[in-house]
């Protein structure tokens, strides 16, 4: 029995980033000497090691994790279908993170619109040990609208410091974790901490990446509630994101041929606009998509992913089928539909060309890319084998655009 005792436990939730934050911060708990155990939908590592690949953002992931006797601290990316399936994977944690919310996944599990979605990441909180906080955006109308009533001590998170709702929470004693002249400070009881420059993290794209950004704000308030110094906090930040193996399948960059590529698992609209965003200071003679999307989402989420991938007006749009992701749906139905979505929304049918596979159409891109183009990415199926795939045909990792 001498052997057996809780440690310190993350939960992490949200519509985009949780990924990002649970790499993040286990990356800072693992700097701070913590033997970490994470899970997240890419897989399970404990205290540096391998357990398995693949979508582990449920209570099959969390128990591994937690039953490894070499395990000193815990994140666990929760993700809503496995809490609303079996419930939370455990019933104490010591901090709790929901990034943001947006329409995605509706229509499953009784989730019919933005707020019963929000409600159900929200339900991370119920595991809090007493005075631990909860981490959210404080940007995210819907997070704030439903904070009054959660009962749980908040941390807010926030791009802009002056944010109405951070300023009245650190007036009245609270904790928040905001940027400010550039930089990324942790607020709590009249003291703030600096915890590094915004456009030195390579995680930001020199700051241009703001979607990341959040997810540096997030992860480092729930570092600190689980006892993480700031030099540690700010060593983290400066290197992680520097090597694509920090963050797999997120914002990998990489040279082919004189043109730049971005992988990136990016799957709804509000993940397009935020990449967009950041991309839009990058120059290219054309600007060439790979995009798909698995079948369990309705007619008019793909409609509106459609949209948002048309929003900067790509040269060409390669619409790729996901055999594995098709869930009800039949063969190519779900590429069509987002093909009709294109074309109603001004993209001509020569600059939409068809996939079967993710691998053909990763190499559709590869074989027009010439000097000046940015390609786009979008890689769900495989991420490791659609790096390799890359690699052997030539693509070289970068640290910068």
């Amino acid at each position: 029995w001498q052997t057996v005792h809780d440690i310190p436990v993350a939960l992490v939730t949200g519509s985009n980033g949780k990924t990002t934050t649970t790499r993040l911060l286990a990356a800072m708990l693992t700097d701070a000497g913590h033997a970490t155990g994470l899970t997240s939908t890419d897989g399970v590592w404990c205290a540096g090691t391998m357990i398995d690949t693949g979508d582990y953002s449920g209570p099959v992931g969390a128990r591994l994790v937690l039953r490894d006797r070499r395990v000193t601290a815990a994140v666990l990316e929760t993700a809503r279908g496995g809490m609303l399936r079996r419930g939370l994977a455990t019933d104490r944690c010591n901090v709790a993170i929901v990034t943001q919310v947006s329409a995605d996944h509706m229509g499953e599990y009784g989730v019919h619109d933005l707020r019963a979605l929000a409600e159900a990441k929200l339900l991370v909180r119920r595991a809090l040990v007493p005075g631990a906080p909860l981490v959210l955006n404080a940007e995210d109308g819907m997070l704030v609208a439903l904070a009054p009533a959660l009962g749980v001590p908040i941390t807010w998170c926030a791009l802009d410091a002056s944010n109405r709702v951070v300023s009245a929470h650190v007036a009245a004693g609270g904790s928040a974790c905001v940027v400010r002249d550039g930089a990324v400070w942790a607020l709590s009881s009249g003291v703030e901490v600096s915890l590094g420059i915004v456009a030195e993290m390579p995680i930001t794209l020199g700051g241009a990446a703001s979607y990341n950004v959040a997810n540096v704000l997030a992860a480092s308030a729930a570092a600190i509630a689980m006892g993480v110094s700031p030099d540690t906090i700010r060593a983290t930040l400066r290197r992680f994101g520097a090597s694509p193996d920090d963050n797999p399948g997120r914002l990998a960059l990489l040279r082919y041929r004189g043109a730049r590529v971005v992988v990136d698992f990016v799957h709804n609209p509000d993940g397009w606009y935020a990449l967009w965003n950041a991309l839009s200071d990058i120059p290219a003679r054309r600007r060439v998509v790979v995009v798909g999307q698995a079948g369990d989402r309705g007619d008019e989420a793909l409609d509106e992913m459609a949209e948002a991938v048309w929003s900067e007006h790509p040269d060409v749009v390669i619409l790729k089928e996901l055999p594995k992701y098709r869930r009800g749906r039949p063969p190519f139905e779900t590429r069509e539909r987002l093909a009709r979505a294109l074309l109603a929304a001004g993209a001509p049918e020569a600059a939409l060309p068809r996939a079967d596979s993710e691998r053909e159409a990763l190499q559709l891109a590869l074989d027009g890319a010439g000097d000046g183009d940015l390609l786009v990415l979008a890689v769900h199926d495989d991420y490791r084998g659609a790096m390799q795939f890359l690699l052997a045909a030539g693509a070289e990792v970068v640290s910068t655009l």
